[in-house]
């Protein structure tokens, strides 16, 4: 799992060199036993007990520094616990708040059934719809990866996203393209049309104003545009 700043890093100008990567990894969270499931013992099975936001957050305010954590997570009594990765990353994405999670899948798709086309992203709502309907038949590590970041999106991250490790530079794509090229979910619209808000009059009024400018729309008062 590794943790990154968007704030932090790159080159002091526009002809100094770009300042080292600093990779810092430590012991950010604490795990629990699984204990006995259906009459297993999971023996040195663990799940994330607490994340120690505050210790990553002051690491990755350092300038050109990430985060990596391991899956190994050590209990209050010192137990050495294997936790799974998915959870992991949900865990610390939302104890961050974090804009975005991504992990990396096996190019599995989602398709349509009533088109046969790749859905590309859906909101929280419709995922969660997706895995109550689907949860018996979807693809098992799918499955896992949505379901982490249905998690991690009801608990504040913005936005997650599946991406293929076998596509050459599908990272990139996932994040400066704007149709990138995997799968995301979403708790904001990220397509879609909604009515006006109050809160949306600023960027009217500015989107706006060139037009009335030129003539092509008739200049209207703040409060018309607001009880409109």
């Amino acid at each position: 799992v590794i943790a990154g700043s968007s704030a932090g890093g790159g080159a002091a100008g526009p002809t100094a060199a770009p300042r080292p990567l600093t990779v810092v990894s430590g012991n950010f969270f604490t795990a629990q036993p699984m204990g006995v499931i259906d009459g297993i013992d999971t023996v040195f099975s663990g799940r994330v007990r607490k994340v120690n936001g505050d210790a990553i957050s002051a690491v990755l305010d350092q300038p050109s520094t990430v985060v990596l954590l391991s899956n190994l997570g050590f209990s209050p009594s010192g137990a050495v616990l294997n936790c799974a990765s998915e959870p992991l990353a949900a865990a610390v994405a939302a104890t961050l708040k974090a804009q975005k999670l991504i992990f990396w899948s096996d190019d599995d798709r989602i398709i349509d059934a009533r088109t046969r086309r790749v859905i590309d992203n859906m909101p929280l709502k419709t995922a969660k719809d997706l895995l109550a309907a689907r949860k018996d038949d979807m693809p098992r590590y799918l499955g896992v990866m949505m379901r982490e970041a249905v998690t991690a999106l009801s608990r504040g991250v913005l936005r997650a996203h599946l991406i293929s490790r076998h596509i050459d530079g599908s990272l990139l794509q996932e994040v400066f393209h704007r149709n990138g090229s995997g799968f995301m979910i979403s708790r904001d619209i990220y397509e879609g049309i909604r009515s006006a808000q109050l809160g949306d009059i600023d960027a009217i009024l500015g989107l706006i104003a060139p037009l009335v400018a030129q003539g092509v729309l008739v200049a209207r008062p703040r409060d018309r545009i607001e009880a409109e």
